[in-house]
């Protein structure tokens, strides 16, 4: 699953594994598991570029998997070979909703885990902004995906039924 912080990916993804019985892996998770940092400290403390590098690894290990639901970063499609891999032999899904939805659902848990690229995040009226811009960054790789499904009027669950579907037709 892409799209942008607050879409949903992780929340629906693990969803997703339990209804289709596979396993579940959170890009982000496994990038703080092996550097044994969080995403913001990466950030900070090495860079943008070591973090792109590690979610590279991560990314192409995790779509060598068969049998698992990936929740990737959201920038992780700005990667030639991230997308390459991610849309070969797998199904893509961007979870997709409007910057206002997703500042609503980010307002909580971006105080609680600060989120590198959406720095001053506790303003809502920048945090609307910076998603936007965000969006219009990267909508043309996260159009490359087998499939857009809208989230802003959808529980997770049933993003989740949508996401399974999708997948067993495939």
């Amino acid at each position: 699953m892409v799209g942008l912080s607050g879409s949903g990916k992780t929340t629906v993804g693990r969803l997703v594994a339990g209804r289709l019985g596979w396993r579940f892996v959170d890009t982000d998770d496994e990038i703080r598991r092996r550097s044994g940092q969080t995403v913001q400290e990466v950030f900070r403390d090495r860079g943008e570029p070591y973090f792109r590098a590690i979610e590279a690894e991560v990314v192409q290990e995790a779509c060598a998997r068969v049998g698992h639901t990936i929740a990737t970063g959201g920038g992780a499609v700005l990667d030639a070979s991230n997308r390459a891999c991610m849309l070969s032999g797998n199904v893509v899904v961007f979870l997709e909703s409007p910057p206002e939805i997703l500042a609503e659902r980010l307002a909580t848990s971006i105080r609680r885990e600060p989120r590198p690229l959406l720095a001053g995040g506790e303003d809502r009226s920048r945090l609307v902004a910076r998603l936007r811009q965000l969006a219009d960054e990267r909508s043309e790789h996260y159009r490359c995906a087998h499939h857009v499904v809208q989230t802003e009027t959808h529980t997770p669950g049933e993003v989740a039924d949508v996401v399974a579907r999708l997948v067993q037709k495939q």
